[in-house]
């Protein structure tokens, strides 16, 4: 229904705001995600769910609709320019973009990476905690603004890398003006893509990205895994553990993530948490994410793939099939930062 429609200009149906609304206001007064039974319930007059979500489209919500009782609907931040009650929360998320990008401008020369803490952004903008991890959560999917992002737990503050693409938006005042920015480049590439080629990302239909020869469009496309963790794994020989299984994975999860088979990288993902527990001494991947003692930074991120990439993948491997369905996003499969905190400790494990 709006799929060719640039997001600014979107004239959403009553029953879309609804929708909206009804998701932003349990996460705006308790900062977490509403379950998404509360929401099929809610909207089971205005149309099915499935659809609803199809035609807003993954800029403004995500719903997991599996069977899972504790499947959540979640905003993303194009959303908030549609709620009511959001002023704040806008501004906030303003003033938080404004910052990274002037952060990063004075410091990416010096520093390898422009890291922030979800506390150094509650100071900075003195908002409270509760406003703080509210903010990280928008953050988190906002266009153009984070490279890497490390979630909120309750004994932990999200940890957010600024995206060298945040100096793309230098000169927006105002939120409007940010969506606008933000998703008039994201279009720009598109169609610089589609020009280039007609087949960008295609990898089994006779090249594969990154080849020379090939395709330059294919070559632009991101990467999940980094040539670099890769080589570090080649380079492990000799070894108790057969590490060619893990590389192929990987090397897998390139491969589809760049061709947009979200449904594999997901499938993929649970694969390489299934297969690596035994170089850490331990037999589940659970073990890994509760007990194994390296620092708690690490089990925080271990963490995250254990009770949320663990979670999409099951959904997309045991659901059987609905009368209506949606597709994984390359935003819901993407736990590249966690799996690359994971590679790199099995690389120190397996060195020393």
């Amino acid at each position: 229904m709006f799929r060719n429609v640039p997001t600014a200009l979107r004239r959403l149906q009553p029953r879309h705001r609804k929708l909206l609304q009804l998701i932003y206001d349990p996460f705006r007064a308790t900062g977490k995600w509403p379950s998404a039974r509360s929401i099929l319930l809610a909207m089971r007059h205005d149309g099915d769910l499935g659809d609803l979500c199809r035609e807003l489209g993954p800029e403004f919500l995500f719903c997991n609709l599996g069977d899972d009782p504790g499947a959540t609907c979640e905003l993303r931040v194009r959303a908030l320019a549609q709620v009511h009650g959001a002023e704040q929360e806008r501004g906030t998320v303003l003033a938080a973009i404004l910052y990274l990008l002037k952060l990063y401008i004075d410091e990416a020369e010096t520093r390898a990476l422009v890291e922030v803490s979800g506390q150094e952004l509650e100071t900075v903008l003195r908002i409270t905690e509760t406003e703080a991890r509210r903010l990280a959560v928008w953050l988190q999917y906002a266009p153009m603004v984070l490279g890497r992002f490390t979630q909120d737990l309750p004994q932990s503050r999200a940890q957010l890398t600024v995206s060298r693409e945040i100096v793309r938006l230098e000169g927006v005042r105002t939120f409007d003006e940010y969506l606008a920015r933000s998703e008039a480049i994201e279009r720009e590439r598109r169609k610089k893509a589609d020009a280039q080629s007609g087949t960008v990302g295609r990898v089994f239909g006779g090249w594969r990205p990154g080849v020379e020869g090939e395709p330059s469009a294919a070559r632009a496309q991101p990467t999940f895994i980094d040539q670099k963790r890769l080589a570090d794994l080649r380079a492990i020989k000799g070894k108790a553990f057969d590490l060619r299984r893990v590389i192929k994975i990987c090397e897998e999860l390139n491969a589809c993530y760049q061709s947009e088979c979200f449904l594999a990288v997901a499938m993929l993902t649970r694969a390489l948490l299934d297969h690596v527990p035994p170089i850490f001494k331990v037999a589940t991947f659970e073990q890994v994410a509760s007990n194994y003692g390296g620092p708690k930074s690490f089990r925080d991120h271990m963490g995250h793939l254990q009770h949320s990439a663990r979670k999409i993948a099951d959904t997309h491997l045991h659901v059987p099939i609905r009368a209506k369905e949606t597709l994984p996003t390359r935003t819901q499969v993407n736990f590249a930062a966690d799996i690359d905190v994971l590679l790199g400790e099995i690389v120190r494990t397996l060195r020393s």
